[in-house]
């Protein structure tokens, strides 16, 4: 009798368990991050029009390979500091895949010789340099791999000669190994990262994850760097002059986190600070969930829209914004600040 009792009875409802985003401070988040998309609108839309002044659109949509390739190497120049300000990168041919092949042909530099030896035997380095050379500037350094008349023809030293701005020779080292393993992987181009991840099959989720998980195995290359050049090569409205990397890819997938996104959902309590990065994308992607980006002329659904307008209200809470926001945001006086744009009481 126990049995049909326990079958008949009415059982109790299973709690569905509360969405932990759902709570005041992420739907303060949301109200900001959309009143600043509607405020910002062009400017988001033009925000990354300055690519077209360092690359070549027309060949990028044509999956040029010397172009591609050089876009790849400028997003590990570009993915720190202000691109705009980089005025001799505009002409330059650094980057091209065969003025590189040309500088590793006439070298005798054994670590040249591949991705793996490079990554593991190239010591050239400026920190390095540097330190020894403020310890004793009469003595220059021999052990350190550097010339300072840069008569030499490493590719390495003269990437990181010509490139003022590079702090150190990662980025100098990135863009060689790129060289390197497009030769050993991908057949000299690019562009076969993205057919050989369509030729995998798959769901678009899928080809997307592969692609980055491809460019990742360029040395000083990260998720951030191949996920920042993934999506300047696909995402309709972050570059909508680009197009190239868009068919069967699901370029939503494509988010980078940096500081300046952690610093804002941390303060708004949305992710704590020891999250990783995907509790971040996760707190990202919710909040394109809770926006309609239709109505601004943007894709119903993209998280890179989301990641860029969080990026514009933490700076302005630093107080890193144009003039025209107002000298309470250049710098801010939250006691007597009137703007509810980006001041660091609302954020």
């Amino acid at each position: 009798m126990g049995f049909f009792r326990n079958i008949f009875v009415r059982r109790p409802e299973l709690k569905v368990k509360e969405n932990c985003f759902q709570t005041q401070d992420m739907e303060n988040l949301v109200e900001g991050v959309y009143k600043t998309i509607k405020f910002y609108e062009p400017d988001l839309k033009n925000s990354n029009k300055w690519l077209s002044d360092f690359v070549d659109v027309y060949k990028i949509n044509n999956l040029d390979k010397s172009e591609v390739f050089k876009f790849f190497a400028l997003t590990m120049v570009f993915q720190g500091g202000d691109p705009r300000t980089y005025e001799p990168l505009k002409r330059s041919h650094l980057f091209y895949p065969e003025e590189i092949e040309s500088k590793l042909a006439k070298t005798k530099c054994e670590a040249l010789k591949s991705s793996k030896l490079l990554e593991t035997t190239c010591i050239y380095s400026k920190k390095e340099r540097e330190k020894i050379y403020h310890k004793d500037r009469k003595r220059k350094p021999s052990h350190i791999c550097y010339k300072y008349d840069m008569t030499g023809s490493c590719p390495v030293k003269e990437l990181g000669y010509d490139i003022h701005h590079m702090k150190s020779s990662a980025i100098s080292k990135g863009i060689v190994s790129a060289h390197l393993v497009a030769k050993e992987r991908w057949d000299g181009n690019i562009n076969n990262v993205y057919f050989q991840a369509l030729s995998c099959g798959g769901n678009t989720g899928k080809i997307a994850r592969h692609i980055v998980y491809e460019l990742e195995h360029v040395y000083n290359v990260n998720e951030k760097i191949a996920n920042l050049f993934c999506r300047w090569m696909s995402n309709p409205d972050i570059v909508p002059f680009v197009n190239a990397w868009q068919r069967k890819v699901d370029w939503k997938l494509f988010v980078t986190i940096d500081k300046y996104l952690i610093r804002t959902l941390n303060r708004m309590g949305v992710a704590p600070k020891n999250a990783d990065d995907y509790a971040y994308i996760y707190a990202i992607r919710e909040i394109a969930n809770q926006i309609s980006l239709k109505e601004f002329g943007f894709q119903k659904h993209n998280p890179l829209i989301i990641e860029t307008t969080l990026r514009m209200l933490s700076k302005k809470a630093d107080g890193v914004t144009q003039k025209k926001d107002g000298f309470c945001l250049d710098e801010p006086k939250c006691g007597e600040c009137p703007a509810t744009n980006g001041c660091k009481k609302d954020i």
